[in-house]
């Protein structure tokens, strides 16, 4: 049983390593798309890490670049693919619970195209209430709500039933728009309550009613998270349910940007370009 694990770089920390490392030894071939580096960063360490080392050259974002690997998975005789962000961190059996887990929902639910583990923000603990409830429930099948794509198991099928990554959004809402276009075709998408994947979500958290809301910093991150939901919203044939959700989200983070943000006026600038261009359908990599 062959397994290919695939990871986008683009000026990764120090933990990478450790990641490609750790999937290594539970058995996984690598695949890592370059989009770039740090000029002082040891690319020949990861080069020789790795089974598939693919560089462009330059950043062709991360839709494009998870692109490259499922290509290069679907061209191999891989079984599973997992897809990771950079900054996961995963546990000395990870792959094979996922795998196992998979199996057990796919003999009774051909329809499955992916799992997805449960997210544990590196920052802050876990919730108590989803720890317990994952002591009781292995998986859950959640209508229309979309996963992370780090830590997420693929088989062959799931791409010829679901398509590619959209590039047009280049990096953030590219898993709401695969996992919600699986959803409408009556894929159907696991999402684990019992195994984590340790990831960074944001640059830090509000707390807001008990919930914890991730925040980016970055006024280029919020560019693109602004354009590309009001993009999915207008152009894109999604779930109604989760346009009006989100169209509440989008208000609300062009609001929250440019005020909690470190550089108000920049954001401000980013996030009124971000909803024009939304508008316009303006996509791909931001200009300038």
């Amino acid at each position: 049983m062959k397994i290919l694990a695939g990871v986008v770089l683009y000026d990764p920390p120090a933990s990478t390593i450790y990641l490609l490392q750790d999937l290594k030894a539970q058995g996984c071939e690598l695949c890592i798309v370059n989009n770039g580096m740090h000029v002082d960063q040891d690319v020949d360490s990861f080069v020789a890490l790795v089974d598939y080392f693919l560089d462009p050259s330059e950043n062709i974002g991360l839709a494009s670049g998870l692109n490259a690997i499922i290509c290069k998975f679907a061209a191999g005789t891989f079984r599973y693919l997992f897809l990771f962000d950079q900054d996961s961190q995963v546990d000395k059996t990870f792959v094979n619970n996922m795998i196992i887990e998979y199996q057990n929902i796919a003999s009774v639910d051909k329809s499955i195209v992916c799992l997805a583990p449960r997210i544990v923000d590196i920052k802050r603990p876990p919730s108590s209430l989803i720890a317990k409830l994952g002591n009781v429930i292995k998986s859950k099948k959640m209508l229309f709500l979309a996963a992370v794509t780090s830590g997420s198991l693929f088989i062959q099928a799931s791409f010829s039933r679901v398509g590619l990554m959209d590039d047009r959004l280049f990096m953030d809402g590219i898993d709401h728009d695969w996992f919600l276009r699986a959803w409408q075709n009556n894929w159907s998408i696991y999402f684990s309550l019992e195994i984590s994947l340790l990831h960074s979500v944001g640059d830090t958290f509000l707390e807001y009613r008990g919930s914890f809301k991730p925040l980016h910093d970055s006024p280029l991150r919020h560019y693109y998270i602004v354009r590309n939901s009001i993009f999915l919203i207008l152009w894109k044939k999604l779930p109604l349910r989760w346009k009006l959700r989100e169209i509440f989200k989008t208000f609300r983070r062009i609001l929250a940007y440019p005020l909690l943000g470190s550089n108000h006026f920049l954001s401000l600038q980013m996030v009124l370009l971000g909803i024009f261009d939304g508008f316009l359908c303006k996509m791909g990599k931001a200009s300038g």
